[in-house]
Formats: structure tokens, C-alpha cells, sequence
């Protein structure tokens, strides 16, 4: 706030002038939080303040060196911006102000590290790939010094970090080594992030295949360490084995899903996907370099392809195409690859099946158009809730899902007075079991006037 005065001091006395102008200027900063970055941008967000207390932003971006970039943002509701052009693997400290007729004080000054891999945290890098924890490596595609598993922690300075394998926690890799038993050689980034890579020197024994974990920015003894999984394997894996697509609607019947089976490594294999003795789906001599076999191809560098088989439920049966199996309670699959002369790697995953059907199904309540119905609840290892269902003699009347496994009652809307339904209720996990006995519950009628009243009515008419 200004004022202008003038003071006139004449034979009739002073006279005293005054005028005043006021600069708006915002009196409250933004609330600065980071929203999304990659490898050389950042998102950030703030609070919008009301139109009446600013016109806009600036956002100020600097590092450990100076000023980066000085962001202007018009309009009180805009409130979001992705700041461009910055550095991998650097440190920024950011900030915002909101303006009116001039600045307004600065936000708190958010943190902000990029990188190359969006995840936080510990992870790891092979031929400009992000990998997350338990990521699996084909040996033949880290033979290499320029393509090594690099092992990363953003914002730390190395210290001890080191490579252990998991079957010896005791015997660290030896980088210096280059021997059957220690066949890694390394190199290492001190700063701005904590790097140990490994790569492969000579051949690995199968001695030597499996499971490694990394620790950053000390050594594994050190219980505050960070620790990431890497499977590092001869000849071919099985990289993942999972369900997908499964129901999320109960009440629709028979049941689909999908089994996807990803594959890694060596290009001649044998491939199968089994429940029990059963195979779903088997696929022998599969040659990628030629594309013999029905897989989607995901990595062609390292030979990585996703076969995928169909199942439909229909409460009794699995079943892939024209193969079918009984089965009860949860269903277990199994996926197997096989390259010649070597073991055979399988994988397996479970679908959360009820084995048993909720007992004491029981007529609670009716009327001439519901009908309230209850059972004994299981327990939640065993029901994630209920579908019930009702028929009449016409077909399906309605089927009903009820979530939540203790949730053991429920009334049954919309239904026909004078009607005679059948009623059973299932548990369902990831998929529906069996159902329960079926009870038979007759809709009331209309009530009517006794007939003394009506006679009464009738003599005073």
C-alpha cells in the first residue's frame, strides 16, 4: 500500500491532500508436491489459490549449481506443470510462488532425483531396459562389458555395494576372479548414484545359474542395506506364470480366464501347460528363429515370448478347446519348458477355488413379492462372498452377488406373488465352487378379508 501527499500551506490555512494506490501481491504461498518424472522431466502440482489471490504462478527450478529454468503459469486454476530438458540422475530443488501484480513469498522447496527408471528406490538396468526385482537374465545376452546387469540406487554415493549369490550368501562375487566358480567381472559408479554392474567373462557353470541379489550402497552384511533379486540363468527360463483376466462379475456363468506362460532364453525349446496329468496346451521342436510355435513375441533379443491358453469354469470341469478335466476346490496348473539335455524349468500358480458350498441354506422372511433368505457363513480363508441364485420354473429369475465372506443374508427383491422358486447359494474365491442344496420357497399371496366381514360389508350395501 502507497500514499501520495500534499500539504498546501496558504493564508487561509493548511490544507492536507492525499491519495492512495494499493500493488496486489499475494500474501500466502502454494503447497508444492512432485507428481510424476522421468529420465529428463518432472510433473510437479500445487494448491491453486482463488482468482481474487493470484494470477498466476512461477515455478523456479534449480540444481547443486544454479538456476535451471524459471517457469511462468497463467491463470489462478492452473495448478499443474511438466518442467522439460533436464539432466539424468540429478538432484533439483523446486519451488512455486503465485503472482498477482508481483510475486508472492516462495513455497517450501521439494526434492526432486531423476532418473532413468521411473520406480523408486533400488533397481536394475541391462542394454538401456529398466528391471524390477526378480527380473531374469539369459546368459548369453550379458557376455558382455558393454552389456552388464547394472545394479542402481539413485542418490547415494557408493560405498561397499557388492553382488551375492543367494545359494552362497558367504562368498560374494569375486570380480577380480574370472574363474568356473567366480566367472563375473564388474565395474562400479560411485556418484550421483550407486552402480555395480556384473557381466559374464566366460560361460556360466551350471553351478553358478540362479538367484544373485545385489546390495547398495554397503555390502549385504549391513542390515540397513538395500537389497534387489536377479535371476541370471544357462539355456532357457520360465520368466512368469500368472493368471489373468479373471471375473470380477460372479453372477455370469460358466467362468473365463486366461494362463499366460513367458519364456526367456535359448530359441529351440519344448513348451506345456498342464493341470494335473492333463495337458492343456503342449507345444514340441518350437523354434522361434523360425516362429513354429503360436507364442507372442515380447523381447526378440533374448528370444522372450508369452503363451497364452483359455480356461472356462463351468463348476465342475476346466476345460481348454476340446480338452476338459473334473475338478474340485482349487485349481493348480503347472507350465514346463525343456531344451534338450538340459532340466526342465516348470513354474506353477493356483486359482482360489471354495471347496465346499455354504451349508444351511434356510427361508428367513417372504412376502407377496420378496423373499429373505440366509446360510452359515465360511471363513474368510475360505469365501471372499456368495452369488445366489434363483430359478422358477420359467428359467433364471436373478442372480445376486454378495461380497464379503460373513455377509450371510440377503432379501430377494422383485419377484412374483403366488410363485414357487428355487433358491441356492455358492462361495466364490477367484472363481465360484459349488453349490448348495437347493430349497423351494413359495412367494405369499395377496391377503383377503375374512369372510364374516365380508358378508357384514355386503348386508349394509
Amino acid at each position: 500500500m502507497y500514499q501520495c501527499r500534499v500539504v498546501d500551506n496558504h493564508e487561509h490555512g493548511k490544507v492536507t491532500r492525499t491519495r492512495s494506490i494499493a500493488i496486489k501481491v499475494p500474501s500466502t504461498a502454494p503447497s508444492l508436491t512432485e507428481v510424476n518424472k522421468t529420465a529428463t522431466t518432472i510433473t510437479v502440482s500445487w494448491t491453486a489459490l482463488d482468482s481474487s489471490d493470484a494470477n498466476g504462478y512461477v515455478v523456479n527450478v534449480t540444481s547443486d549449481t544454479d538456476t535451471v529454468q524459471t517457469v511462468q503459469v497463467e491463470g489462478s486454476s492452473n495448478n499443474t506443470i511438466t518442467l522439460n530438458g533436464l539432466n539424468i540422475e540429478t538432484t533439483y530443488s523446486i519451488t512455486v510462488r503465485a503472482y498477482q501484480q508481483l510475486l508472492g513469498p516462495a513455497s517450501s522447496a521439494i526434492s526432486v532425483f531423476t532418473h532413468i527408471c521411473q520406480q523408486e528406490g533400488i533397481y536394475l538396468m541391462h542394454d538401456g531396459n529398466c528391471y524390477t526385482n526378480g527380473s531374469y537374465f539369459w546368459d548369453s545376452s550379458v557376455n558382455t562389458v558393454t552389456k552388464p546387469i547394472s545394479c542402481v540406487l539413485p542418490g547415494t554415493s557408493l560405498t561397499t555395494g557388492q553382488w551375492v549369490r543367494v545359494a552362497d550368501p558367504d562368498d560374494p562375487v569375486d570380480c577380480n576372479s574370472n574363474s568356473a566358480s567366480d566367472p563375473f567381472r564388474c565395474t562400479s559408479i560411485t556418484s550421483p548414484a550407486a552402480n555395480v554392474s556384473i557381466y559374464l567373462a566366460q560361460g556360466l557353470p551350471t553351478a553358478q545359474e540362479g538367484w544373485y541379489k545385489c546390495c547398495l550402497p554397503t555390502d549385504c552384511s549391513d542390515p540397513n542395506t538395500n537389497i534387489i533379486f536377479a535371476n541370471i540363468f544357462r539355456f532357457a527360463e520360465i520368466e512368469s506364470f500368472t493368471v489373468a483376466d479373471l471375473p470380477s462379475d460372479m453372477t455370469v456363468y460358466p467362468q473365463k480366464y486366461k494362463l499366460n506362460c513367458t519364456k526367456i532364453g535359448h530359441w529351440v525349446y519344448g513348451i506345456s501347460m498342464n493341470t494335473g496329468s492333463t495337458a492343456l496346451a503342449s507345444y514340441a521342436n518350437c523354434d522361434d528363429q523360425s516362429s513354429t510355435c503360436p507364442g507372442t513375441v515380447l523381447v526378440s533379443s533374448t528370444y522372450t515370448l508369452r503363451y497364452t491358453v483359455t480356461i472356462t469354469w463351468d463348476g465342475m470341469t476346466v476345460s481348454s478347446g476340446s480338452i476338459s478335466q473334473s475338478t474340485t476346490g482349487d485349481q493348480m496348473y503347472q507350465c514346463a519348458v525343456q531344451v534338450a539335455g538340459q532340466p526342465t524349468r516348470t513354474r506353477d500358480v493356483i486359482v482360489k477355488v471354495p471347496t465346499t458350498a455354504p451349508s444351511s441354506l434356510t427361508e428367513v422372511n417372504k412376502t407377496t413379492t420378496t423373499i429373505t433368505v440366509g446360510w452359515t457363513a465360511l471363513y474368510s480363508s475360505d469365501a471372499d462372498g456368495y452369488v445366489v441364485n434363483v430359478t422358477s420354473d420359467t428359467g433364471t429369475v436373478q442372480t445376486v452377488q454378495v461380497e464379503g465372506s460373513s455377509n450371510n443374508t440377503i432379501t430377494l427383491n422383485g419377484l412374483s406373488i403366488e410363485t414357487t422358486y428355487s433358491i441356492t447359494v455358492r462361495a466364490y474365491q477367484q472363481l465360484l465352487g459349488p453349490a448348495s442344496s437347493t430349497i423351494s420357497v413359495h412367494t405369499s399371496g395377496i391377503a383377503t378379508a375374512p369372510f364374516n366381514v365380508l358378508v357384514t360389508l355386503l348386508m349394509y350395501f
